[in-house]
């Protein structure tokens, strides 16, 4: 379901932001077994058996707590509040920036943000002045396999970020919280045991 597809991005903006996810504990499940081609009028039912909500607690390494919560079974306004609180203030994904003393839009922070690095940075960051992430990132991409330039996100950061997404489907099976070292070490392959299987691999 979409914890493992899309939530993956998530995570790996979660260990971006905050730092590494220590351990977590989530539900998991279907609370809406039909889905519609056409929500709003619910029409062409579809049977899914695959989660609609995942609810979880991530405790991160450097003592801070997240809540992850997503779901499409929550008509009306849904549930897409993308918050990073600390001491001072909070910052708000597409928003900007709130504390005690000063507001900032999303608008006033990227451009303190591009006035404090060099051309050469804004060159390789936002090559030709392209800001749109797919195409930055496959400029990324490209590079690597024409020149050999590392790149950002490598195949163990990914590793540790789908651990991430696999751990809520973990933690929902067994119904407590699990270790994020016990996923990636393979400890922990209760849910993932009926993909092994029927993939051959012992």
């Amino acid at each position: 379901g979409w914890s493992m597809d899309g939530g993956v991005h998530f995570a790996d903006l979660f260990r971006y932001h905050i730092g590494e996810v220590e351990e977590l504990y989530c539900i998991s499940k279907a609370y809406c077994p039909t889905r519609y081609e056409k929500h709003e009028t619910l029409e062409g039912p579809i049977s899914a058996s695959i989660e609609d909500t995942t609810v979880a607690v991530l405790k991160f390494a450097n003592g801070v707590t997240g809540q992850w919560t997503s779901t499409i079974a929550a008509p009306g306004t849904g549930c897409k509040l993308r918050t990073v609180h600390g001491d001072c203030g909070s910052i708000r994904w597409g928003e900007g920036l709130q504390t005690r003393k000063e507001k900032l839009s999303i608008q006033e922070l990227v451009q303190e943000f591009m006035l404090s690095i060099s051309d050469e940075k804004k060159e390789q960051l936002f090559p030709r002045g392209i800001t749109h992430t797919i195409a930055t990132e496959l400029k990324e991409f490209i590079d690597a396999v024409l020149y050999g330039t590392p790149i950002e996100i490598t195949g163990l950061e990914g590793y540790k970020d789908e651990a991430i997404s696999l751990a809520l489907y973990e933690s929902s099976e067994l119904g407590a919280p699990v270790k994020l070292s016990a996923v990636e070490n393979l400890e922990i392959e209760t849910y993932q045991n009926r993909f092994n299987k029927a993939m051959g691999i012992v």
